[in-house]
């Protein structure tokens, strides 16, 4: 979803708005020239690529992502692990991790008015962003723990009869 789309309606609601753009894909130059188009440089950071994601991570309120298409998203197993809540597209993956209202939202791609509403309820209620990254936390070390999947691959294969 294009940052021009909710950016501006999101600015007039929440004053102290940051946002960080992660990474060097190659939408980024396009995400320049928007941003620059519509004179919201201040309020935008594009970091580029970075070694200490996990601090970045720790220092976000609300992580979204906008794919339009997405494996397995380790941007989201990371965020979710860290506490945070996440409102993402309802793609590859994200399906897997995210249960939606319980430790994040999971949208229709394109879906702006539900993009935007879902920021501002996170935003006006943190302690609901709290919970959901606790209930994420709580998912993402039953489901994705190596350990467990460990001993579920040992299961599988003490099972074959060689």
């Amino acid at each position: 979803m294009f940052y021009s789309q909710w950016f501006p309606e999101l600015r007039k609601e929440i004053k102290n708005l940051r946002i960080l753009i992660v990474g060097e894909r190659e939408e980024k130059r396009n995400l320049m020239e928007i941003v620059k188009k519509l004179k919201t440089e201040n309020p935008v950071v594009f970091t580029g690529f970075r070694k200490d994601i996990l601090s970045i991570i720790k220092i976000s309120d609300i992580v979204v992502l906008t794919s339009k298409w997405e494996g397995m998203p380790n941007l989201i197993l990371d965020r979710i692990a860290l506490g945070k809540s996440v409102i993402s597209t309802d793609i590859g993956g994200g399906k897997e991790i995210i249960e939606d209202g319980v430790n994040g939202f999971l949208l229709k791609y394109g879906d702006k008015k539900a993009l935007i509403n879902k920021i501002f309820y996170l935003y006006k209620n943190p302690e609901v962003r709290k919970k959901m990254g606790e209930e994420g936390y709580k998912i993402v070390k039953k489901r994705f723990n190596l350990f467990e999947k460990i001993k579920e691959y040992e299961k599988i294969y003490s099972s074959f009869k060689i």
